[in-house]
């Protein structure tokens, strides 16, 4: 359990490094934050392949709905 909780708490602060990363290259609030966002699918992904924990179809719509607003968002940003 220490080892995961250490393992998350590293995750995490490699993805606060990236965000800030991302502000000082010029990233806009409004574009980098729902890519951010995106950890919700890296986490899935994870869960699917490491805990063998079963994905569904509406999970599959919301990763989606996801997808495509980050690249909307990307897009017109």
């Amino acid at each position: 359990m220490l080892r995961r909780l250490t393992g998350g708490m590293i995750s995490f602060f490699w993805v606060l490094v990236l965000f800030i990363f991302a502000f000082r290259m010029g990233g806009r609030m409004f574009v980098v934050y729902p890519v951010y966002a995106t950890t919700y699918i890296w986490g899935g992904l994870i869960a699917y392949y490491w805990a063998q924990e079963p994905i569904n179809s509406w999970q599959l719509v919301g990763v989606g709905l996801i997808m495509g607003g980050v690249s909307l968002i990307s897009f017109q940003g």
